[in-house]
């Protein structure tokens, strides 16, 4: 970690009489041309004992190191795939992710809306199965939610959807929070963006024919 403590990956690279550090992915400096006999080289570069020790120095010139992941090739990656490593988070503590209240997978032909959790949900006539645990819902079909829960509590609830989609142009809905369908949809996607309906505006890089997992976080009445 810096000074600002944020976490930092740092790739070092030894090729034949030269060496290369990056930072976060980013190319940071180099030493190349040296000799057979030199001493940096031999004496500090080499893995002449077959190992290494990590955070140590024979005179205590050290501090006191997090690490949250060390990865060792015996080969000299190139810049290029230094920078797909890219840079870290650090470590995270452990998260434990509540139960939901509905999980419908879309997996079962006989069923489509088969699911768990105390909502329930639905599939207009024209919905289908794909044979690949999900269904394909054509314009003018829906597939309808309805919850258990206590009217006042869904003022904060969290939406998570795998979808893919065929075209991107012009408007796409997610997500419609009237049973009725008498107002304008709340969750879109526009011409390859996202957005919520009226308010915050299409943002993102939506690309037909690919997966994606959208989450909908509505905490109180403020949207995420």
């Amino acid at each position: 970690r810096d000074k600002n403590g944020e976490w930092n990956r740092i790739v070092f690279v030894v090729e034949p009489y030269g060496a290369s550090v990056y930072l976060n992915g980013v190319f940071l400096a180099s030493k190349y041309g040296l000799t057979a006999d030199n001493q940096a080289y031999n004496m500090h570069w080499l893995l002449k004992e077959g190992g290494a020790l990590f955070f140590a120095d024979e005179d205590g010139e050290e501090n006191v190191v997090k690490v949250s992941e060390i990865r060792f090739w015996d080969q000299a990656l190139n810049a290029a795939e230094v920078a797909e490593l890219g840079t870290c988070v650090g470590a995270t503590e452990a998260v434990t992710i509540p139960d939901a209240k509905g999980v419908w997978t879309f997996d079962d032909a006989d069923n489509l809306t088969a699911g768990t959790g105390v909502s329930t949900m639905t599939a207009t006539s024209g919905v289908i199965a794909n044979g690949d645990g999900s269904v394909t819902v054509p314009v003018g079909d829906e597939l309808e939610m309805t919850t258990e829960l206590e009217a006042t509590s869904l003022k904060t609830y969290t939406i998570m959807m795998d979808v893919k989609f065929p075209d991107i142009s012009g408007y796409t809905s997610l997500f419609q929070n009237k049973l009725a369908n008498d107002v304008d949809a709340s969750l879109f996607i526009k011409n390859g963006q996202i957005g919520l309906g009226g308010t915050l505006g299409y943002n993102g890089a939506i690309k037909a024919d690919t997966w994606y997992r959208v989450v909908f976080v509505v905490d109180n009445l403020y949207i995420s």
